[in-house]
């Protein structure tokens, strides 16, 4: 017979293709087999859900995967506050990255990243939670990429042109090199 790991490589096969309705279904044959879905399991229908751009579902996936009672890692974190700010729901997604930590789940480069992105979309004060992020990130002894950079440049032209500006010359003295990328949101 089967095990959780023949039915998790045709999950993964399902959702690499994009197929999110085939992937629930060898789901819905694992519980019928009496098999126990795990981690894997469900950052599998996650996939599948993000590549399908279905949100709410990859939201109702990582709910049931947390009632589950799995242990949730960094990546499995950092898509669910990706999915929350996909859905504009930019509360939810500082809920989520909360958790995280309260979960003893340390914060990476990418969680970081992606919640300085969610800042982005906070009506007001983004920059000013686009900068305290930034900063949290550099206290836990991560040092800022490009894309880090471009991320807190990007959420503070919105708002403070003078805020994005003092985020471009930090990047500077930190002898991070700039790209497109990043004066394309000095020029946003």
């Amino acid at each position: 017979g089967a095990d959780v790991i023949s039915y998790n490589l045709r999950i993964n096969a399902f959702a690499q293709r994009g197929q999110r309705e085939k992937a629930f279904g060898v789901v819905q044959e694992m519980n019928n087999a009496m098999i126990r879905s795990n981690k894997y399991t469900y950052d599998f229908l996650i996939t599948a859900c993000e590549e399908a751009e279905r949100f709410d579902e990859g939201i109702q996936t990582f709910n049931t995967m947390i009632n589950s009672g799995i242990r949730m890692d960094v990546v499995s974190f950092t898509k669910h506050i990706k999915f929350h700010k996909e859905r504009g729901d930019w509360r939810a997604a500082l809920r989520t990255f909360s958790h995280m930590l309260q979960s003893s789940v340390r914060a990476n480069d990418v969680s970081y990243k992606t919640l300085i992105s969610v800042c982005s979309i906070i009506p007001q004060g983004a920059a000013n939670a686009a900068t305290a992020v930034f900063l949290e990130m550099q206290m836990s002894a991560i040092r800022p990429d490009v894309t880090a950079y471009n991320t807190l440049i990007s959420a503070c032209a919105q708002e403070h042109w003078t805020r994005a500006l003092r985020a471009y010359r930090q990047m500077q003295d930190d002898e991070v090199p700039p790209n497109v990328v990043t004066y394309n949101a000095l020029l946003s």
